[in-house]
């Protein structure tokens, strides 16, 4: 059976034939793959194809000659080689392996989407929270040195940046933070 990941689940799995050796191609939430069964006397699972989803950038029928149709599936470039790649497939129900394979690649899409989203959650950080939360942990900071000149500055109470009186540089809040973490 084939090695799935513990987040990853199969959603069709079929006995095929890809690259003249018979295997099991196996579609799941995130890839496609196919894996053969090598060896005489001591049989292990081999993968000759492993395709992340988001790869995918089409999914068609075609007829095969005298063997009905076979299911084409186009591949973008960088996923498998430096071309974009076209596989193919002969499989008993196509028009079900293509539905369920657009399916899964529009929800792969989303997650990833969904993902690198919140990856990019940033937190602004004003004058008065960092304030009340220095002074949570026992700190207490009035003023600072600009980081552009070395002047003093005064911080202020409110706003999440300040610019310094004598060479007009912008300090903020989130800086001020980093440089006071990085003492710590």
């Amino acid at each position: 059976m084939p090695m799935v990941e513990p987040d990853e689940h199969t959603v069709l799995s079929e006995t095929t034939r890809y690259g003249g050796a018979m295997g099991n191609l196996v579609l799941t939430n995130k890839r496609l793959f196919f894996e053969l069964t090598v060896g005489v006397f001591s049989k292990r699972e081999h993968s000759t194809l492993n395709l992340p989803l988001e790869g995918i950038s089409d999914v068609s029928i075609e007829s095969a000659f005298l063997r009905g149709e076979k299911l084409v599936i186009n591949v973008k470039k960088g996923f498998i080689s430096n071309f974009p790649t076209r596989l193919e497939f002969s499989i008993k129900n196509p028009s079900q392996w293509r539905e369920k394979i657009i399916s899964a690649v529009e929800t792969r899409v989303i997650t990833i989407e969904t993902e690198k989203k919140k990856e990019k959650v940033q937190i602004v950080l004003d004058f008065s929270g960092l304030k009340e939360y220095m002074e949570r942990g026992g700190l207490s900071l009035q003023q600072t040195k600009c980081p552009s000149c070395g002047a003093p500055i005064k911080l202020p109470e409110k706003g999440n940046q300040i610019t310094c009186e004598h060479c007009n540089s912008t300090i903020y809040a989130q800086d001020i933070f980093q440089k006071t973490k990085d003492l710590i």
